[in-house]
């Protein structure tokens, strides 16, 4: 199993040691000049560049503003005693100066933990080695400088998360606006179902007049050619006619001025005449006849050509209503498919909405499991400290007056603090589970996040 803990330009990735019992960080060992450069930046009061020279008050001093900026405790919060049995000692002002003491080697001793120093004692505060001071303040740099990244980079996927949460409720509220919308399209579809209908049988019918009416055009204008062509036919004739006609009164003109004053040869040119003229007559009342007939013929195809104008201006309007009725039915069809593409985007944005509901309680599940084991882990740790704060207790009760117990401190204090490292090496190692889970946790949020984002950037549907 391997942990890396990510660091930016100014930190090295730490990674753990197969062999090592618990989680063992590396980090690069810092010059002096740096150190010094840092704690300057850190407005600590540092005179010389050299770790030699650093004394215990100054460590102690170093150590206190790590503790505030990295962990938020004061320097006045750790110097508060917490214990609440410590008024139930017999001289509960001989602790006074031991408890914060004690509560400040506690605290720094976990942050060097956090930081990969787990072999921090008493000794380091005491009698401080410029070798091991050097180790100690590298690590606590890299492990600020590495929170710093991280909060950066928690505020980073917290705004990615507020920003997602916001584009959630947006395509909430647009999914609630498209489903009225929907509803409302579905309505007018309902209402206008009836109207659609008949426009849609009016049209056939339409359809079907209008094509018996090309029928009756085509067959009409054949029979009009037809018509057309006889009367042209017929005028020809009656201009024969009349020319005929016409030659008959020259002929009968030039035949009067031939007449004899012969009684016999008068009466038989009458006789004649009289046939030639009667014949002729006939002639004429003939082409009368039929020139009545082919006026009336003409006044026929007269009427009939108009019929037919009528025929065709109402066939063009029924051809301009076909082609309205055709538009209404294509609107009813655009109509139609535009609620059946609503209707589709509709159920599309309920599914990637429950299933991004889903996601968000399985991830909500996931997080409170994970704060149990926590809170669990924490009140365990707590545990084991309220034990060792009531061995404590006891050793201090077990003293039988202030002079015995000062005494006595040295041979039980090297004790107490055997088993103040035994229960701080159980400490940490359930501190570092829990720091294994916070990290599970820091993954499982970040996986969700992802998710999350992976599918706000699906094609928008389109209205």
């Amino acid at each position: 199993m391997q942990d890396r803990r990510l660091n930016g330009p100014t930190s090295t990735a730490a990674v753990t040691s197969n062999n090592a019992p618990f989680h063992v960080y590396s980090f690069p060992l810092l010059k002096a000049s740096e150190i010094y450069s840092v704690l300057r930046n850190m407005q600590i009061t540092v005179n010389d560049p050299d770790i030699r020279k650093y004394e215990p008050p100054l460590i102690r001093r170093i150590f206190e503003v790590f503790i505030e900026k990295i962990m938020g405790i004061t320097k006045e919060e750790m110097g508060q005693p917490a214990f609440s049995g410590l008024r139930a000692l017999d001289f509960p002002e001989l602790h006074e100066e031991s408890i914060p003491e004690l509560t400040f080697f506690r605290t720094i001793s976990k942050l060097m933990g956090y930081c990969g120093i787990y072999d921090f004692s008493f000794r380091d505060l005491l009698y401080p080695s410029p070798k091991r001071l050097r180790r100690q303040l590298s690590a606590l740099i890299n492990f600020a400088k590495f929170r710093e990244e991280r909060l950066s980079t928690f505020a980073g996927l917290s705004k990615e998360t507020e920003d997602i949460l916001i584009m959630r409720s947006r395509q909430q509220d647009e999914n609630i606006k498209l489903e009225a919308e929907l509803n409302d399209l579905q309505q007018e579809r309902v209402a206008e179902e009836p109207a659609i209908e008949q426009l849609t049988q009016e049209c056939q019918a339409y359809e079907q007049e209008i094509n018996t009416l090309n029928t009756k055009q085509a067959t009409l204008r054949h029979e009009t050619g037809l018509l057309r062509n006889k009367t042209k036919e017929l005028r020809s004739e009656i201009a024969t006619y009349d020319a005929q006609i016409l030659d008959a009164q020259e002929e009968i003109k030039r035949l009067e001025n031939q007449i004899v004053t012969s009684p016999d040869r008068i009466k038989v040119e009458i006789s004649h005449i009289a046939t030639t003229v009667e014949e002729a007559r006939e002639e004429v009342m003939r082409h009368d006849k039929r020139q009545r007939e082919l006026l009336l013929m003409r006044d026929t195809f007269q009427r009939t050509e108009k019929d037919m104008k009528k025929t065709i201006q109402g066939l063009l309007d029924l051809e301009i209503l076909l082609n309205k009725c055709k538009q209404a039915k294509q609107n009813v069809h655009d109509l139609k498919s535009e609620m059946e593409c609503n209707q589709q985007k509709a159920i599309e944005y309920l599914s990637q909405r429950k299933r991004l509901e889903k996601v968000l309680d399985a991830k909500q599940r996931d997080l409170v499991s994970y704060k149990e084991e926590a809170s669990i882990m924490m009140q365990a740790a707590e545990n084991a400290l309220e034990a060792a704060r009531q061995e404590l207790q006891q050793v201090e009760n077990a003293q039988s007056n202030a002079h015995d117990r000062i005494a006595t401190n040295h041979s039980k204090r090297r004790e107490i603090e055997r088993q103040c490292q035994e229960k701080e090496a159980k400490y940490q190692r359930q501190v570092l589970e829990v720091k294994e889970m916070f990290q599970r946790l820091n993954n499982a949020v970040t996986y969700y996040n992802q998710a999350m984002i992976q599918a706000m950037k699906l094609d928008p549907p389109r209205s």
